[in-house]
Parts: structure tokens; C-alpha cells; sequence
């Protein structure tokens, strides 16, 4: 990190492809905070962020931060799960590095407003969160209520930490968390970073919760909050619209108000249209049309074939033993991952002999085991044809996946 440490610094975590997001996320904040410098951890390989300089932001190779196992960790998570991780490993580093209060904001986070009254709130205490809602749902209430209980009480997109006792035990434990349990499985307990914040306030002292309905407007909470526009400036049930969350909004469908649920048209969100227009321009003068092209780094082997979901699942699943294969993303080496992947699985049961990998997802899908009833005998040549011609595009895979 080449800036100094100041007493407040805000963050983020993306991946190359989020760039123009982190790019938009630091001018608005500069517009409203010239004087706070804003930092992004980005969730790339060395080699690819090598020479790579941004003027709106200071970004931190995921390799600086405090990670000791950090392959393991690149090879387990597909991009979005590795950035969540990254979001405590990012306050955590700069509180390491002598900033006093940080500020998590998800990149797709556009700044409106003075945020002094955040930060003070967050340097008051140890740890600061957001709720999803601050009043009960009036529009289809019950769904929305119970879409939110399996989603988190507060939203990740911001937290708040200051240098105190209380902030890095909890940024130790949620890593902790994270790395074993960072996935998105409702029935599980499990959404990401979310589900574990709502044992927050019972875990640790000095948390605030935020209840200002200025900030983190987005998607969830637009039936409540009461939204117009003032003299151009966008205010939210009588006060300033402190910052919007545009999670789930894609650019190049402007019309979709976010991915993540079907709750509301451009049509119907009033003000927030101009101000979906208006991040759109934001996105596309930052170079979105070229950053969002990016692949992930951590998304394939050396020989440039793409990781499957499975096989990430099956190493994690290993622990330990997943030590033996060395760096799992080499598949020059005898003995690699990828060679036990495709090896035959000598384990009693219908699957005897198939890869590994097929024979997981085999044995995850009861559709697959009544159609082939022995995959690596009698119906072994139609098990492999339905590989060949339904099952690489159903389970995400290159043609170098099949036996």
C-alpha cells in the first residue's frame, strides 16, 4: 500500500471485472469527502494486477492481506465468495495499518450525501451495521419479511469498524466463519457474510445499528422509504439519500431494477429512475463496457480450463487431505487435483469406477441414478453420451471435463 494511514479510510472488495463499480463508488465519495482516501481489495492473482495503477482508488492485491491460507481459499471460492471473504480481510488490514474508523461499502454503492454522521456513529462504536428494513414491509409484507429473515437482518453492502478491542475480535471471527461457511444456502442458515451478522449485537458489545433511511437505500426497502427530488438533490422520508446500494443492477439492462427480485419496475420507483440513469452514465464514462469483460483469475486451471463449481466443492470438502495435491490449480504435476478428478472412483456403490467427478454428480441426482442404473457398466456408453450432450452444459462445464 503506498498511501498513508489516516484516521478514517473507506473500502471495498472486487474482482477486475468490478472496477468501473469501485471507479464510480470513489468519485462519488470524492465529490462529497475529497480528503478520504478510499480502498479497494481486489480479489486477483499477483500477476494479473502487476503494473495495474488506479487514480480513483488504491487498490490491495488480495496477497498483502493476512490470509495464511490463501490458495486454498482462491481455489475453493468462485469470485463472488472470494470478495466476501475479502470484506473483513480489507478492515481488518487497515485497522492493522493505523486507520482509526474504516467503512465497508460494496462497490455497486453510490455516494449522495455527506456521510459524516455514519462515520461519527461508527467511530463512536466498535462495530456498525445497517438492517435491510427499519419498519415492518407494507407491500406484500409476510414474503418480504420472511425473504429477508433467510437473507439477513442487516445488509453486508456496509459495515463499519473502528480501532477498538471489540472490532478485531469480531473481524477475526467472521473471517473464521467465512472461511468454512461462505455460501449462499438458505436452508443451510447460510447467505454469505449476512446470516452471520445477525448474531452480532448478541456476540459483541459497542455495535450501533444504523437507522437513518438515508443510507443503504436499494432494492429491499424502496416501498418504505419515501423518495423525491429536491432542487436535483435525491432525499428519502424528509432527509438527505446519504448513498444508494445498486445491488443486483445491471447497466446494460436499465429497465431491470436489480436481478435479485421482481418486486418493482423502472416504472414504479419513482425519482430513483434518474438516478438509475444517472449511475448508468457514471458506469459507462468509468469504462464499464471494457472492466466487465475481465475474467476471474482464480476461475481456472493453469491450462486455462474452467475450475466446476464441484470440483471446488469436492476439494473443500477434503479438508486437509486436499494438502497432498500441492497447488490445486497445477495440472502439469503428477498426482495434481485435476488427476484425481478424473480418476476412477473405486468406492462400493453403482458409481464404482467413474471419475470422481462424474461420479458426484451422479450420486447427487437421483434423476441420473434411475435412468443409469450401473453409469460404468452395462449403461456406461449412454451415462457418457448424456455427459457429452446434457450434462457438461447442466453442471457448467468445459468439453475437457468428459471422460
Amino acid at each position: 500500500m503506498t498511501g498513508r494511514a489516516g484516521r478514517v479510510a473507506i473500502c471495498t472488495a472486487i474482482t477486475k471485472s468490478f472496477v468501473s463499480h469501485a471507479r464510480v463508488l470513489a468519485r462519488s465519495l470524492r465529490a462529497v469527502h475529497p480528503n478520504i482516501p478510499v480502498f479497494a481489495l481486489v480479489t486477483e492473482r499477483a500477476d494479473v494486477l502487476e503494473g495495474w495503477h488506479e487514480r480513483d482508488f488504491e487498490s490491495i492485491p488480495i496477497e498483502h492481506v493476512d490470509l495464511p491460507d490463501l490458495m486454498r481459499q482462491t481455489f475453493i471460492n468462485p469470485a463472488m465468495e472470494l470478495t466476501v471473504l475479502a470484506k473483513p480481510l480489507v478492515m481488518r488490514h487497515l485497522l492493522h495499518l493505523g486507520v482509526e474508523t474504516v467503512l465497508f461499502l460494496d462497490a455497486d454503492v453510490l455516494v449522495l450525501h455527506d456521510l459524516t454522521p455514519l462515520i461519527a456513529t461508527s467511530a463512536a462504536h466498535a462495530i456498525t451495521l445497517a438492517p435491510h428494513l427499519l419498519e415492518p414491509a407494507t407491500l406484500d409484507p409476510v414474503a418480504r419479511e420472511l425473504t429477508i429473515a433467510l437473507a439477513g437482518t442487516f445488509n453486508g453492502g456496509f459495515i463499519g469498524v473502528s480501532a477498538r478491542p471489540e472490532a478485531f475480535h469480531f473481524l477475526d471471527w467472521l473471517i473464521e466463519r467465512l472461511r468454512t461457511h461462505n455460501r449462499l444456502d438458505p436452508r443451510a442458515g447460510l447467505h454469505h457474510d449476512q446470516r452471520w451478522l445477525n448474531l452480532v449485537p448478541g456476540f459483541f458489545d459497542e455495535v450501533a445499528i444504523v437507522r437513518d433511511p438515508g443510507c443503504n437505500v436499494a432494492y429491499w426497502n424502496l416501498p418504505e422509504r419515501r423518495l423525491f427530488l429536491d432542487g436535483g438533490q435525491l432525499r428519502v422520508n424528509g432527509g438527505p439519500c446519504r448513498f444508494f446500494h445498486f445491488s443486483g443492477f445491471d447497466p446494460r439492462h436499465p429497465e431491470v431494477i436489480t436481478k435479485h427480485s421482481t418486486l418493482g419496475t423502472r416504472a414504479s420507483v419513482g425519482p430513483a429512475a434518474a438516478l438509475m440513469d444517472r449511475y448508468v452514465a457514471a458506469l459507462n464514462e468509468a469504462g464499464f463496457e471494457q472492466t466487465s469483460r475481465a475474467p476471474y483469475s482464480y476461475g481456472h486451471f493453469d491450462m486455462g480450463v474452467p475450475i466446476p463449481a464441484l470440483a471446488r466443492a469436492l476439494y473443500h470438502g477434503l479438508g486437509e487431505a486436499a494438502g497432498r495435491f500441492g497447488d490445486p490449480f497445477v495440472t502439469a504435476e503428477p498426482g495434481c487435483y485435476l488427476d484425481w478428478l478424473r480418476a476412477p472412483d473405486e468406492g462400493d456403490g453403482p458409481g464404482q469406477g467413474l471419475p470422481r467427478l462424474w461420479r458426484a454428480v451422479y450420486e447427487g441426482r437421483g434423476d441420473l441414478r434411475r435412468a443409469f442404473p450401473d453409469p460404468a457398466g452395462v449403461d456406461q456408453e449412454r451415462f457418457e453420451r448424456w455427459i457429452r450432450e446434457a450434462g457438461l452444459a447442466e453442471h457448467g462445464m468445459d468439453a475437457a471435463m468428459a471422460p
